[in-house]
């Protein structure tokens, strides 16, 4: 068991905050219930799939954990950057979910989303814990 499986950091993202949904007449703040994440075991190992993880990759790890006690792998965006918006998460911020991310055990696949400003500035904190993937990549668990 690791320590950030009892974290009561919600990890909130500022990019979050800017996508809009249709409530009646009018348009709110993206809650984003709508999505979903997938773990999928197979000989003895769980993984963790995600989409843009706009609900906080910590957030999400955290409610696998209820139902998948061992997660080895993650894969998903975590959403620290809005190519809408072109910004970036404060480095602050990625460095705290970086260090949320290294109480686990599980290695993490990540993608367009993240953006590379924060993937790199997490790669720094997590080194080969956190890997980029891409269309076509394929990886051996």
């Amino acid at each position: 068991m690791c320590i950030g499986k009892d974290s009561k950091e919600n990890f909130d993202t500022q990019s979050n905050r800017v996508p809009l949904k249709k409530s009646l007449d009018s348009y709110v703040q993206d809650d984003f219930a709508h999505e979903q994440s997938l773990i999928v075991t197979e000989k003895g190992k769980s993984v963790l799939f995600s989409g843009c993880s706009h609900k906080g990759v910590a957030n999400i790890l955290r409610t696998a954990y209820k139902y998948q006690p061992v997660i080895k792998a993650v894969f998903g965006g975590f959403h620290l950057y809005s190519p809408s918006t072109n910004v970036t998460e404060p480095a602050e911020a990625i460095q705290r979910l970086a260090q949320e991310l290294s109480q686990h055990d599980a290695v993490f696949y990540t993608c367009h989303c993240t953006g590379n400003i924060a993937f790199e500035i997490m790669r720094g904190s997590l080194g080969d814990k956190i890997q980029y993937f891409s269309t076509g990549s394929a990886i051996e668990l």
